[in-house]
């Protein structure tokens, strides 16, 4: 008798397994043995990790000068918007009190709670920060100031300067 080949077994030399045959294929007791061996390692393998530390990246300390403790006139931080050619921090300001988080600095005449965040250190001579404090401008000096020449231009009229850009 003759026997008859389908034509999967003639394209592939073999017969087309179904799908209940992948699921229950025939194995020896051996590789059963070998895989419940490789499950038990893995499954020890597994146990004995552990998980990385945790980083925070949020946590940051913030930076504070240690001139802080002694310096008797701070610069304070001017927060909001900002103009073209603004000085990011106003004074010097005389220092009254210091707390852990907070300095009392003299603004104006006024005593002003600062956050310890937004003052740096002012290294100042002596004799500018006592004038300079009481109004926030620059101090006076006993020589009278000199008078800028009048600056005209081509149509005649007058250039007036800012007095902080005039050069004594």
């Amino acid at each position: 008798m003759e026997r008859r080949h389908s034509a999967a077994e003639m394209v592939y030399g073999q017969h087309l397994r179904l799908p209940g045959e992948f699921l229950h294929s025939r194995r020896t007791n051996e590789e059963l043995n070998t895989e419940a061996n490789f499950v038990k390692d893995l499954r020890r393998h597994m146990e004995s990790l552990r998980p990385a530390a945790v980083k925070h990246h949020g946590e940051k300390t913030p930076f504070v000068f240690k001139d802080l403790a002694t310096a008797t006139h701070v610069f304070v931080r001017a927060d909001g918007v900002k103009t073209r050619l603004q000085n990011p921090y106003d004074g010097p300001f005389t220092v009254i009190k210091r707390d852990n988080k907070t300095f009392t600095v003299l603004v104006r005449g006024r005593e002003v709670k600062v956050s310890i965040d937004r003052v740096k250190p002012a290294y100042c001579l002596n004799d500018a920060t006592d004038t300079r404090n009481e109004n926030n401008s620059l101090p006076s000096t006993s020589a009278p100031l000199s008078v800028p020449k009048a600056i005209t231009t081509r149509s005649g009229r007058r250039v007036r300067f800012p007095d902080r850009l005039q050069v004594p």
